[in-house]
């Protein structure tokens, strides 16, 4: 059944934070953005559901992640323009790798909640 993602945006942010960091980080990243961590069966229950939801966008994981490269690129690209140079092609490319990892990570969190609120569908294709 089709949810409204922004119909609890504290219940959304609890998903992202759950399915976009470690979850032993999860009951500090929480308190840090002024909000009550779960209870532990409301900690277990969503450890679990986050799994799921990111097993799930997972299938298009080589998309994602080449995808995240091609933006991270890009943007490095065009954050530094003539800069790059000076940088070096070592610094450049550890940039990449960063932005790539942040922007495949969010990716992933947006996917895993517009698949598990059936905003979007996976085709028989992936």
């Amino acid at each position: 059944m089709k949810m409204n993602l922004l119909a609890e945006p504290e219940l959304l942010l609890q998903r992202v934070v759950f399915d976009g960091y470690p979850h032993k980080m999860a009951d500090d990243l929480l308190r840090q953005l002024g909000k009550i961590p779960p209870n532990e069966e409301g900690a277990d229950l969503a450890r679990k559901e986050s799994k799921l939801r990111v097993a799930r966008a997972l299938r298009a994981a080589p998309e994602l992640d080449a995808i995240s490269e091609m933006m991270a690129t890009v943007l490095v690209r065009s954050m530094l323009k003539e800069a790059a140079d000076a940088l070096g092609e070592e610094l450049v490319a550890q940039m990449v790798h960063t932005y790539h990892s942040v922007i495949r990570s969010g990716a992933l969190v947006v996917l895993a909640n517009l698949l598990d609120a059936e905003v979007i569908r996976y085709t028989e294709n992936i």
